[in-house]
């Protein structure tokens, strides 16, 4: 249920395409990335526990970055409307790649193996 919920929440902040002011409060980019790569590997540590509560491991990240919820939030939104979240992805991703290699050489073999099956998406 939370997920859905903070993809609804992410759906309707991708959705507000029109212009959108620089929070005074923004992030940096590289900041953002850091944030993003840390938060997807607690996503992925919530499979492996799921008894882990979820919202104190946020709030720990948070913290340790000092960044107040309302400020990633706004941060997140101003990037995606300004269609700057793919590049901050990217260095999130190039960042999880570097600091763990082996889920890099996981992720190439994953490719490999999904490039190989057959498209049987009708259309």
């Amino acid at each position: 249920m939370r997920r859905f919920g903070l993809g609804l929440m992410l759906m309707m902040l991708l959705a507000c395409d029109g212009a959108v002011e620089k929070p005074p409060h923004l992030m940096p980019r590289e900041e953002m990335a850091e944030m993003i790569a840390e938060l997807a590997l607690a996503e992925q540590s919530f499979q492996y526990d799921p008894k882990a509560s979820q919202d104190a491991t946020v709030r720990e990240i948070l913290k340790r970055h000092q960044v107040r919820p309302q400020q990633f939030i706004d941060s997140y939104r101003y990037y995606a409307v300004k269609k700057q979240m793919p590049e901050i992805i990217t260095k999130a991703q190039e960042k999880l790649t570097k600091d763990y290699p082996a889920a890099a050489a996981k992720l190439k073999e994953r490719e490999k193996t999904t490039a190989a099956q057959p498209d049987f998406n009708l259309k």
